[in-house]
């Protein structure tokens, strides 16, 4: 059987020049399985907590994954697919992750598309720009790297180099090659 697969864009907000991706997933996904599919084609750890929003006001809802102290409150993400949420192209959610840096996404819904056997879903075709380094300090600390690198300021770069372990590059990112991989990546995250 021939499973529909939907289309988003995910743009990283507060950043410039812009983070952005397109991911592919299949319909029957829930909301938990698209924070998988993110991680991956960002290049996220899933090293924080995350949350879903939409609306405004009294029509504002949440979607969050329970932790085991239940701190958060709202939709639980495993039980919201996504054909019961993305209805018409345009539709879009907010992706939070890591509640201290902050890392606000745009999830867009662009269409859809009907699964490809030659593919492993989900999957990421499309992207431009390397994903922030964890724990940066959210987008004013990823504006000051970004700054170090475009002023070439050698002091800062060797600090930067030593605590993240080596020399990041914002322009590095490429579609990746082994869609499979991806998939099976995304699944084991989603668990």
């Amino acid at each position: 059987m021939i499973q529909q697969i939907l289309i988003f864009e995910i743009i990283l907000l507060e950043v410039t020049p812009p983070v952005w991706r397109i991911v592919e997933i299949n319909r029957n996904q829930s909301l938990h399985e698209l924070h998988a599919a993110i991680q991956v084609a960002m290049g996220w750890k899933n090293a924080h907590l995350y949350s879903f929003s939409r609306g405004e006001g009294k029509n504002k809802a949440k979607f969050v994954l329970p932790d085991k102290e239940e701190l958060f409150t709202g939709n639980n993400t495993r039980k919201f697919k996504l054909k019961d949420i993305f209805h018409n192209p345009g539709d879009s959610i907010e992706y939070l992750y890591d509640f201290g840096d902050r890392w606000q996404h745009m999830v867009i819904f662009k269409g859809t598309t009907y699964e490809n056997a030659n593919f492993g879903y989900p999957r990421c075709p499309a992207g431009s720009r390397c994903c922030p380094p964890e724990n940066i300090g959210g987008p004013p600390g990823y504006q000051s790297l970004l700054a170090a690198i475009e002023t070439k300021n050698k002091k800062l770069l060797k600090e930067y180099d030593e605590w993240l372990g080596y020399r990041y590059n914002p322009d590095k990112f490429s579609a990746n090659d082994n869609l499979i991989f991806f998939a099976q990546l995304a699944r084991r995250i989603a668990k």
